[in-house]
């Protein structure tokens, strides 16, 4: 009987050694095809639409395997780019079930760091007509036509009129900031250098009244004519139809809106307060025993005429016309 050769199934420390040789070169080949990854995700960070991070993410449970991915937050629409740096919706966290879906696209996986190009920098644009730099926009500050700022690339931004000055001060309009809402409340004006120097109190060349009237109140009805003061300026309620607005506390005095200019003038400056109204003083009426004629409308009276205007029970009062300028004005006017 010809005898068999067993053959040897045992692994040889060599052919170990050549197959980890491989399976490295494999490695290495397949980790240099694969993009690099951009910088690791952050929690309560603010991440722009379409800004690319790279996250550790867990690719087989059963094992506990982990691969790098690059992810890029999400940029339609872009209101949902806001999410991308809070909790919950970390890139790849619970799988294809988690949160993260909704604001986060899963790339690739990477290894390594990626070569990043460096930002564009933004075009320098000429400085604008006014001098100095105005104050920093401040979100949720109420800002009125034409009030100018310096946005958040350091331009100079104008508020544009009503009705897009109300969303000036808006959260999702800030001047200068990434996408294009702002453009649709907001002029972009040019660059500026400097400060712009504080302004002086205006210095108003105004009539003083004396005493001040007393100050605006929204309690209080005002009508066409009618006066009050404001740290001794004296304003005055504007001729119908501004005056329907002159008792409306948005439209109070020198308010910073500046909406009181459409109900209210500067007339004048005021000191102390005004002294109340006395009672006006009558001489004692002459008896001319017995009344001449009463007065009649349309009649033509000479200076030194008199008539009479009868009050009640018969009695009267004597008028004498006083000069030949008035014997055609109504003897009415003239009653105490």
């Amino acid at each position: 009987m010809i005898g068999t050769r067993k053959k040897n199934h045992t692994m040889t420390t060599a052919s170990r050694s050549r197959l980890l040789l491989s399976f490295l070169i494999l490695t290495q080949i397949n980790a240099q095809s694969l993009p690099g990854c951009y910088p690791a995700w952050q929690s309560q960070s603010t991440y722009a639409a379409s800004t690319i991070v790279s996250l550790s993410t867990l690719t087989n449970e059963l094992l506990g395997t982990y691969a790098d991915y690059n992810y890029e937050c999400i940029s339609d629409p872009v209101e949902l780019a806001q999410y991308c740096g809070q909790e919950g919706f970390q890139p790849g966290l619970n799988g294809d079930t988690g949160a993260w879906n909704v604001v986060w696209t899963q790339l690739s996986e990477c290894s390594g760091t990626a070569v990043l190009s460096p930002p564009t920098p933004s075009p320098t644009l000429s400085l604008w007509d006014g001098t100095g730099c105005p104050p920093d926009y401040e979100i949720n500050t109420a800002y009125d036509e034409n009030d100018r700022v310096v946005g958040e690339d350091g331009n100079v931004y104008q508020c544009k009129p009503f009705p897009y000055s109300g969303s000036c001060g808006q959260s999702g309009f800030e001047p200068g900031q990434d996408g294009s809402s702002w453009k649709e409340v907001w002029t972009q004006l040019g660059s500026c250098q400097g400060t712009i120097s504080p302004t002086t109190s205006p210095n108003y060349n105004l009539p003083v009244f004396g005493g001040c009237p007393e100050a605006f109140s929204s309690d209080s009805v005002y009508e066409e004519g009618d006066l009050v003061s404001f740290q001794n300026i004296v304003f005055k309620c504007l001729p119908f139809p501004y005056s329907a607005w002159c008792s409306h506390e948005l439209y109070a005095p020198a308010t910073t809106t500046q909406n009181w200019q459409n109900a209210w003038e500067m007339t004048g400056t005021c000191d102390g307060t005004m002294s109340p109204t006395a009672s006006p003083a009558f001489d004692a009426l002459v008896d001319v025993n017995g009344c001449p004629d009463e007065y009649v409308e349309g009649s033509v009276y000479e200076g030194g005429d008199r008539v009479t205007l009868v009050i009640e029970d018969g009695r009267g009062i004597v008028y004498k016309c006083a000069d030949e300028w008035r014997k055609y004005i109504p003897a009415s006017l003239f009653q105490s």
